[in-house]
């Protein structure tokens, strides 16, 4: 899996990284591309784009739920 938070060109590479079959996480926000163009370069892939801003605004303890998991993860 990628997850990503940069844009234009980056976005390529991303989806050239992934293996067969990849999953393509996308967080960010500027110049994020639609299903259709992804599957125009990688249609094996699944992409989803992540809007946290509004995720963590309509449950203000996910952030930091999702801060602590992080935390473990990377320990």
């Amino acid at each position: 899996a990628v997850i990503n938070t940069l844009s234009g060109r980056y976005i390529d590479a991303g989806l050239r990284l992934l293996e067969a079959g990849g999953i393509f996480l996308e967080l960010g926000k500027q110049g994020i591309w639609t299903n259709d163009d992804v599957k125009r370069v990688r249609p094996d892939v699944t992409y989803h784009v992540i809007e946290l801003d509004r995720a963590f605004a309509a449950d203000p303890g996910l952030l930091n739920a999702t801060l602590v998991k992080l935390a473990t993860l990377s320990a």
